[in-house]
């Protein structure tokens, strides 16, 4: 006589695996989210740096970009000495010639968030909004 599996035992099964798989997938994404956040607030730090780094380059008159807005992540990274991903499609990033770096989130809740040159709290939280 051959042992198996009958079809309740496996529908059980399958629902309690079901159960478990969602009982986990708000955390995955939360996880994935909060990585997504992470990232943008150190690509802006790190923007927010070289942005110092070259308004002292340029004996304290303008941030980059001289006029303007810049939103070319290859444009960034070539005039503040940057290696950014230029394949982040999580992101965009915008630096101004007011000193400010912003970063707008693709998808999901179209977050908006801006570090300026002047803010000197390594630890805090970008500003939300737009660069003002």
């Amino acid at each position: 006589m051959k042992k198996a599996f009958t079809m309740m035992e496996l529908i059980v099964v399958i629902i309690i695996i079901s159960i478990i798989f969602g009982m986990a997938m708000p955390g995955f994404n939360k996880m994935k989210e909060d990585n997504k956040d992470k990232k943008a607030t150190s690509n802006l730090r790190l923007m927010q740096a070289a942005e110092k780094f070259y308004y002292a380059e340029k004996s304290f008159v303008n941030y980059y970009p001289s006029s303007g807005t810049e939103t070319s992540i290859t444009n960034i990274n070539t005039n503040l000495n940057l290696s950014l991903s230029t394949t982040d499609t999580d992101w965009n990033y915008l630096v101004k010639s007011t000193g400010c770096v912003q970063a707008t989130r693709n998808g999901g809740d179209s977050r908006i968030w801006y570090f300026l040159a002047t803010d000197t709290d390594e630890t805090s939280k970008p500003n939300v909004g737009a660069c003002p």
